[in-house]
């Protein structure tokens, strides 16, 4: 007669502990920026967390950036940027030095992987990257101004 008592509670454990993953919320808070290459190179990096930023007919990712910080940085770079405010992030970067330069660049958004990759970025074709939560976008970014 026990056992009969146990199978409803063990189902409303249950259910409560899978209930409680709906109400969490997965808002970012961080993003975790670690790009590499050449030590010492230089790396001008354009950020923001203000933009716009939809897919148009033909599946390029346009940005409208309404304000942005520019830096030159030497690599490598290990950097955490508060995105909890917009939940969104964009990056371009480009040789500042030199017309070409490869580099290694990981993303995480507080725990989660969004990127990890390797290649070479160009002056004339710059290296950009967009993060907005819930909303799909693509790698073929263009920024208008």
């Amino acid at each position: 007669m026990r056992k009969t008592h146990l199978i409803p509670t063990l189902l409303l454990v249950l259910a409560t502990s899978t209930a409680c993953e709906i109400f969490e919320d997965r808002s970012p808070e961080n993003l975790f920026l670690k790009m590499s290459g050449d030590p010492g190179a230089s790396v001008q990096l354009m950020m923001s967390t203000e933009f716009i930023a939809g897919v148009n007919e033909v599946g390029m990712t346009e940005v409208k950036v309404f304000r942005s910080d520019t830096i030159v940085i030497a690599l490598p770079v290990d950097t955490v940027i508060s995105i909890s405010r917009y939940n969104q992030f964009l990056l371009e970067a480009t040789p500042f030095s030199a017309d070409t330069m490869n580099v290694s660049v990981r993303i995480d958004v507080d725990t989660r992987k969004q990127l990890d990759e390797s290649g070479d970025i160009f002056r004339i074709n710059p290296w950009r990257y967009v993060y907005v939560f819930n909303q799909p976008v693509t790698r073929s970014v263009e920024i208008i101004i």
